[in-house]
């Protein structure tokens, strides 16, 4: 375990561009024991996860998702909270959301453990349960979704990736860097992504009617076809 204050000096170089060969390596070194912990949070949770049907995947933060993260917030690289990333996708209700989200708690039982509720306080149309987490001195967050979140949610990450990853973070964010038809379209996409959001909602809350799930899925592809409409402007 290293000194918090090591950690934060790495995370300025990572934060300036100016890492030497001595933070390349002891990045190295941290993102080798973030791997391990990633390893045994998805083991862990594969084993306890067994009520419902699940998908369980990690990942580490490279450089540049460390970089811009940094750059995003006041702490140090100490304070990420999810340098470590686990998600566990429940396909089923948000009754087997809820379970699911119990077993991880029993998983984390042993550990220091946060609740964070994005269902309930959803970011800019993002919903999910989360647990932050900490082990062996290392943090790491515990996304569960239902599926309809999840496919949410990596639409919405795509839609970042080409109209600008701030329309993650800020709210009514103007696309200032596109121009007529893109910022258009841009602004039409993130309107349609909330709308299917808050469809999602009240599907899953209302307990999954049949009947519901046809306008949710006629939202997703409204919105899917929009964003196409918009790709086609940007490339």
């Amino acid at each position: 375990m290293y000194p918090n204050s090591q950690v934060d000096r790495l995370g300025q170089a990572i934060r300036d561009g100016a890492m030497s060969e001595a933070d390349i390596q002891f990045l190295a070194e941290l993102r080798s024991r973030w791997r391990d912990e990633r390893a045994w949070w998805e083991d862990s949770l594969r084993t306890v996860c067994t009520r419902a049907e699940v998908t369980v995947t990690g990942r580490v933060k490279n450089l540049g998702t460390l970089r811009e993260k940094l750059l995003r917030m006041q702490g140090g690289l100490s304070t990420i909270r999810d340098v470590v990333g686990v998600r566990v996708v429940v396909h089923g209700d948000r009754f087997e959301q809820l379970w699911t989200l119990a077993n991880v708690g029993g998983a984390a039982r042993d550990q220091s453990m946060k609740l964070i509720d994005r269902i309930g306080d959803p970011r800019r149309g993002y919903r999910a349960l989360h647990l932050e987490v900490r082990r062996n001195g290392i943090r790491a967050e515990i996304q569960v979704r239902s599926q309809m979140q999840h496919d949410w949610a990596e639409t919405m990450e795509r839609f970042a990736d080409r109209a600008g990853r701030d329309v993650r973070y800020v709210d009514d964010y103007a696309f200032p860097h596109l121009t007529g038809e893109a910022q258009r379209l841009a602004h039409k996409c993130r309107d349609y992504l909330m709308m299917w959001s808050s469809e999602i909602d009240r599907f899953e809350r209302a307990g999954s009617p049949d009947w519901w799930r046809r306008y949710v899925d006629y939202m997703a592809r409204e919105t899917k076809s929009l964003m196409e409409e918009f790709d086609g402007q940007i490339l």
